[in-house]
């Protein structure tokens, strides 16, 4: 096993229902609890999504 691989993130895969996110992954519980805790406003987690996003698929290139 290499230490290196990993499992590429689906943070697509989730549903927001007031203002609370679920990632339909049992996996990432820990972001979700952190995400539902410290955001309380569509506009803030949405922003907060699209830099996960942006790190996920660009985080060989930083």
């Amino acid at each position: 096993m290499n230490l290196y691989s990993y499992k590429k993130m689906n943070l697509s895969n989730y549903s927001i229902v007031n203002h609370k996110i679920n990632f339909n992954n049992p996996q990432y519980n820990n972001l979700q609890n952190l995400l539902n805790s410290n955001f309380n406003k569509i506009n803030t987690l949405n922003s907060y999504l699209n830099q996960l996003s942006y790190l996920k698929d660009n985080w060989n290139n930083i």
